[in-house]
């Protein structure tokens, strides 16, 4: 057997891991038809509070449409 190559895969999905992790979440609306307030993120427990945004003409606000990150 080659230890190493039985070794890589194990260490890259870590690897992988441990990057998601540390890059947070973050939540992103900033574009054609977004539409989410944030009240609460917390990264560390993986929780994100939003609410659809209230744009005045744009009748009823109770859709969602964003972006999360990490």
């Amino acid at each position: 057997m080659n230890l190493p190559r039985l070794l890589f895969l194990p260490v890259l999905c870590l690897l992988i891991a441990a990057r998601v992790h540390s890059a947070g979440l973050t939540l992103h609306s900033d574009f054609p038809g977004g539409s989410a307030e944030v009240h609460a993120l917390d990264a560390d427990a993986g929780l994100i509070e939003i609410s659809p945004v209230s744009r005045e003409g744009r009748g009823w606000p109770c859709w969602w449409y964003f972006r999360v990150d990490g």
